[in-house]
């Protein structure tokens, strides 16, 4: 069936406060045992593998892999979700949010990237590392007639506007133009 009549068969029955209800409880109990499958076969993990990392016995890992277990806790999400390295997200939302989640559902879409494997933070890694070579290069490049004594009071901290550490260690206008054309060389 395609998208869009799996989309108007599922707003003719979400109508139903029954069916809403049991749509919402379905989503827990078979999203979540999916969920930690996929994760867990992402990452090549055994269930005994997350049980040693979650401090639960495998057997527990089969239970909450199980569709049809549907007993979770909060704080066995969270161990899991800590052993996965990732968030755990439990909110209320509206029931359109869920139908659109449902209806774009894909095996990407279980995949949790894990803190190291995620690009936001990569990127923020390497802003972080951009911004410390050009903190070294400034350092590094002032002027020889800027004394030790100056260059080891430069902050480092500092880069995107450097003007009022430089002007705080004595380096006035002339100091901080050699230094802005050195950097841009």
């Amino acid at each position: 069936m395609n998208m869009f009549k799996r989309k108007q068969k599922l707003l003719k029955e979400l109508k139903d406060k029954e069916y809403r209800e049991a749509f919402v409880n379905e989503h827990i109990d078979t999203g979540i045992p999916f969920q930690l499958h996929a994760l867990r076969e992402h990452k090549d993990w055994t269930q005994k593998e997350l049980g040693e990392k979650s401090g639960m016995a495998q057997e527990s890992i089969s239970r909450s892999e199980d569709p049809n277990y549907g007993k979770f806790t909060l704080k066995t999400l969270k161990r899991l979700a800590s052993a996965f390295d990732v968030a755990l997200i439990v909110r209320f939302a509206p029931i359109s949010e869920l139908v659109e989640y449902e209806l774009n559902l894909n095996p990407q879409s279980l995949h949790a990237l894990s803190y190291e494997d995620d690009s936001y933070f990569k990127e923020a890694l390497l802003s972080n590392d951009f911004k410390e070579s050009v903190k070294s290069h400034i350092y590094n490049n002032l002027k020889h007639d800027v004394s030790i004594e100056q260059k080891e009071k430069l902050p480092m901290g500092e880069v995107l506007n450097p003007k009022p550490k430089l002007q705080a260690i004595g380096i006035g206008a002339q100091e901080r133009t050699s230094i802005h054309a050195t950097t841009l060389n």
